[in-house]
């Protein structure tokens, strides 16, 4: 039965992925926050439909996403006080990052809306845009906590390779920096965040796929 919980998990992880990367791959390439109101507005205007479905798709990953961390915290936390502790904080930070990814995703899918029909006009679409972009980074706070959360109680009960465990610890190293993009226009912090997301995105598909395989007892 907990083999058959965890091969369930293991595909909600894979699912959520494939969700993660409609959300940020259908629009196309966006604009950088510090472009002008009009390029972002023009950007609305030519994907304003592919938007509205990346943010549908940025929701609906939070369902099988929390099903998938339930499955991962169960299975890393271990028997000890401290395990637990830690997989209650990985947990929080996972829920707390993909609500402000989702939040983020709903905000492009409203500017989406509203923009097209002439009843917002470019400067607060490009508000709009703004605030969605900084929730979108300030979601690897919670991420970050989440790997960091995941690997140290997996380092204690063994249920993740060592390898897996400091990698992980390294991404999220790289999301708390590339989390100065909610105050800074630099490219770097940028590049820095895409590589974040996508070494989380990574890690979610190794842990899926050693979730496929019987825990150990």
């Amino acid at each position: 039965m907990e083999d058959d919980r965890d091969r369930i998990a293991a595909i909600a992880g894979f699912v959520f992925v494939v969700l993660f990367l409609v959300m940020a791959l259908l629009p196309g390439a966006p604009p950088k926050a510090s472009d002008r109101a009009s390029e972002v507005a023009d950007w609305v205007a030519d994907q304003g439909r592919q938007i509205r479905w990346a943010g549908f798709a940025g929701g609906l990953a939070m369902v099988p996403f929390v099903f998938w961390l339930v499955a991962v915290m169960d299975r890393v936390r271990g028997s000890s006080a401290q395990g637990r502790r830690l997989a209650q904080t990985a947990a929080l930070g996972g829920v707390a990052g993909m609500l402000m990814a989702s939040t983020a995703a709903v905000l492009l899918g409203v500017m989406a809306i509203v923009g097209p029909t002439g009843s917002a006009d470019a400067d607060s679409m490009r508000t709009l845009y703004v605030t969605g972009n900084n929730l979108g980074f300030m979601s690897l706070f919670g991420l970050a906590l989440m790997l960091a959360g995941t690997s140290l109680a997996a380092m204690k009960s063994q249920a993740l390779p060592t390898w897996l465990n400091r990698c992980a610890l390294g991404v999220a190293v790289l999301g708390l920096f590339a989390g100065a993009a909610t105050a800074s226009t630099r490219d770097v912090f940028v590049i820095v965040g895409l590589i974040a997301f996508v070494g989380i995105l990574v890690w979610v598909v190794v842990v899926s796929a050693l979730m496929l395989r019987p825990a150990a007892d």
